[in-house]
């Protein structure tokens, strides 16, 4: 139901490039795609079950490196880029 209410919102905006920031409430890899498809970007921090099965570095793995360590996997056709990351906690941005 997120992803459907942030795209109605977005639907409103008046036809300019926005770059948005969502929290890991509404962020999915379907989100961001519907997002791309009416000409606009965005950012923002994910949920593990939101990340689409994605090759990431797992996070046991990722506890375990020195803070700042980062792992991260890009598509170029669609130029999507998943980061996961360990500052004070793991995370995928």
């Amino acid at each position: 139901m997120g992803d459907s209410a942030v795209i109605d919102l977005i639907k409103e905006l008046p036809p300019k490039f926005y770059h948005l920031s969502f929290d890991n409430l509404f962020s999915s890899v379907p989100m961001f795609e519907e997002v791309s498809t009416i000409y606009m970007s965005g950012t923002g921090t994910m949920r593990q079950n939101r990340a689409q099965k994605c090759p990431l570095t797992d996070i046991k793995t990722m506890k375990k490196t020195d803070r700042g360590t980062m792992d991260f996997r890009s598509d170029p056709d669609t130029g999507f880029v998943i980061v996961r990351g360990d500052d004070n906690s793991v995370m995928i941005v």
